[in-house]
């Protein structure tokens, strides 16, 4: 048990400003979209996945945001195809690592993308929706929803550490009789990793 000797008043000040001081930083690093998938700001562009998926032919041509796992990488002689798993996306525009998978679908990109960059990575990409093409899942037939990227943002996977302490009250104080100026002390500390995705 470690005793930190501060009168209440001053422990108080110095946890707000702690307090302050984290939640900028958390402000700063998630203050935006990043600009290469941001688009053109219309209000619906980071569409519902199912709902294109199921009627593209109403979506082709309008401009759209999709996340998801790259799960293969088809390189050809002018572009390349990433086969992506679908996840839904947060406010931030990241794909949401703990929801269930929603589909697939292929992101065409003119030139040669290094299959080493995106296979298993996490990614959010921004295009044009093309429609459907027809292909398979193994050997199981499936209408890939198509996406022509004009953007792509490549997300990193990092384990965080989360601590919650148990404070226990201010006791008595060594030279004071009542409570409120002794030293806090904390028990039964739990940490919990938790998976993030970061650029």
């Amino acid at each position: 048990m470690v005793l930190i000797f501060v009168d209440k008043d001053s422990n108080m000040n110095m946890t707000k400003g702690a307090l302050i001081l984290s939640l900028s930083f958390l402000l700063a690093a998630c203050s935006s979209i990043p600009q290469n998938i941001k688009g053109n700001n219309q209000p619906d562009i980071q569409k519902s996945f199912v709902a294109v998926h199921n009627q593209p032919g109403l979506y082709v041509g309008q401009q759209a945001r999709f996340g998801g796992k790259v799960i293969n990488v088809i390189n050809g002689k002018t572009d390349t195809l990433l086969e992506i798993a679908v996840l839904p996306l947060d406010s931030y525009a990241k794909p949401d690592i703990e929801a269930n998978y929603q589909g697939r679908l292929l992101a065409r990109q003119s030139g040669f993308l290094d299959p080493v960059n995106y296979r298993n990575h996490f990614v959010t990409i921004l295009g044009t929706i093309q429609g459907e093409q027809p292909g398979f899942i193994n050997k199981v037939p499936y209408n890939f929803l198509e996406v022509n990227m004009q953007g792509i943002q490549v997300w990193h996977l990092r384990e965080v550490v989360n601590t919650t302490y148990n404070l226990w009250d201010y006791g008595y104080g060594a030279f004071w009789p009542e409570p409120g100026w002794g030293a806090p002390y904390y028990t039964n500390a739990v940490s919990q990793v938790t998976p993030e995705l970061v650029k």
